[in-house]
């Protein structure tokens, strides 16, 4: 920038004469070259500090994975040697829920991985924790988000593990991992599901509300609520919350999603598809005999909240819709092969009639305890050995309490059914 000032005067006849001039000098610029230089080494400095960072991340983010796969393994061998110390000790202890409830699922579902003790029934996974690969970490505070490849299953699944000056140990799912939620209604059903499950459910919602469709179809009269699916539960347990016109299952990344993303029939993914159809169908049948007798409030989480003629023929129902196959329903067998296919409404209706389990077993089974005893027995044991064989929980549990002989034995430890 160069500056000129210029003073002039006048004379008396009024013409201006320049009598002095100021005039600055060209300032001295930076060569472009200094300019380049300066900005290469800004650039060169910035890299260097990204490179240096990431390392060090990449390098924590190894560290830690280790440390979390040692951890996963190390809970994967208690449960093959039947240490359950040592597997509640990864757990971690300042969730008291959550180690209450992986307490419960080790003691009963370690005895199924092992088969020392009476059939227990299948919950969302075969064992409480399997060996599994981790596949991707997501830090939040101090709790590691984790994403692993399930050995077994071949899915995706979530699993939370806190860092504590323990080391990591597996903690409680942590409620902001799935974000908002999101709610669509069809016809006789609800379904409400996370933002992060959404392009794992919404391939699912049509099969979903085609099962409660062809239930309500299968039915002597539709039940007149809908039926809402809430998909966002975080327990990791087989039973679900199960209410009154209210079925919530865990979400799909705590029981398995698929890897490539896509529900397939012929691959293990269906595990989850099939988990949802049985518990859809068992509510719903819920929910009509609810409606028909009217004498529950609820229709809840153990079958004892429906009487057990009812849990019984609502199960075996779901299994032979999720299974296509009578074979897996002890009773209902027998009473279809008795008496012809077209009875299966009849046999609904006449359960939500209120018939007890005697005068069921009576009309359908001609099966009575004021029979001959031998014959009655025999019938029963049949049928509880077939059911247990088949973990049929309900069954079970209806032919024990038919049977005069069974008194003393608990009979809560068969459970709504899942069969694997």
């Amino acid at each position: 920038m160069r500056v000129e000032l210029d003073w002039k005067a006048a004379d008396d006849d009024g013409v201006w004469e320049t009598v002095a001039t100021y005039r600055t000098r060209h300032g001295v610029g930076v060569p472009r070259w200094i300019w380049i230089v300066l900005c290469s080494v800004i650039v060169a400095c910035s890299t260097t500090s990204y490179l240096i960072v990431r390392r060090h991340y990449v390098r924590a983010i190894r560290q830690m994975t280790f440390q979390l796969q040692s951890v996963i393994d190390l809970e994967a061998g208690a449960l093959a040697a039947s240490d359950m110390a040592l597997y509640m000790r990864q757990q971690d202890p300042s969730a008291r829920d959550w180690v209450a409830e992986q307490a419960a699922r080790v003691t009963s579902d370690l005895l199924q991985c092992t088969g020392r003790a009476v059939p227990a029934f299948a919950r969302y996974d075969e064992c409480p924790s399997i060996p599994a690969s981790v596949q991707r970490v997501e830090m939040r505070g101090d709790v590691a988000w984790v994403e692993v490849i399930d050995g077994s299953l071949a899915v995706k699944k979530a699993r939370f593990y806190r860092q504590s000056d323990l080391g990591w140990l597996h903690t409680a799912p942590r409620p902001a991992f799935w974000s908002g939620t999101i709610e669509r209604r069809f016809d006789g059903l609800v379904v409400r599901y996370s933002q992060r499950d959404r392009p794992h459910i919404e391939p699912l919602l049509a099969h979903l509300a085609r099962v409660v469709s062809e239930v309500d179809a299968a039915l002597p009269q539709a039940p007149h609520q809908a039926l809402y699916v809430d998909l966002t539960g975080t327990q990791l347990e087989g039973l679900p919350d199960l209410t009154q016109d209210r079925l919530v299952l865990a979400s799909p990344w705590l029981t398995g999603v698929p890897i490539d993303g896509k529900w397939k029939r012929a691959e293990a993914t269906t595990h989850y598809l099939d988990l949802l159809s049985y518990w859809a169908a068992y509510a719903r049948v819920g929910q009509y005999l609810h409606d028909s007798t009217g004498t529950r409030g609820e229709l809840a989480a153990h079958p004892g909240r429906l009487t057990q003629l009812e849990a019984a023929i609502a199960s075996e129902y779901a299994t032979i819709y999720t299974r296509r196959d009578l074979a897996q329903a002890p009773v209902l067998r027998r009473i279809l092969a008795r008496h012809g296919d077209d009875a299966l409404p009849a046999v609904l209706g006449d359960v939500a009639s209120g018939s007890s389990s005697a005068e069921f077993a009576d009309r359908w089974l001609s099966v009575s305890p004021s029979g001959r005893s031998e014959l009655f027995l025999g019938a029963l044991a049949d049928i509880e050995r077939e059911a247990a064989w088949l973990r049929q929980g309900n069954t079970v549990r209806l032919a024990m309490a038919l049977s005069p002989t069974h008194d003393g034995i608990p009979l809560d430890w068969a459970e709504p059914p899942y069969t694997n």
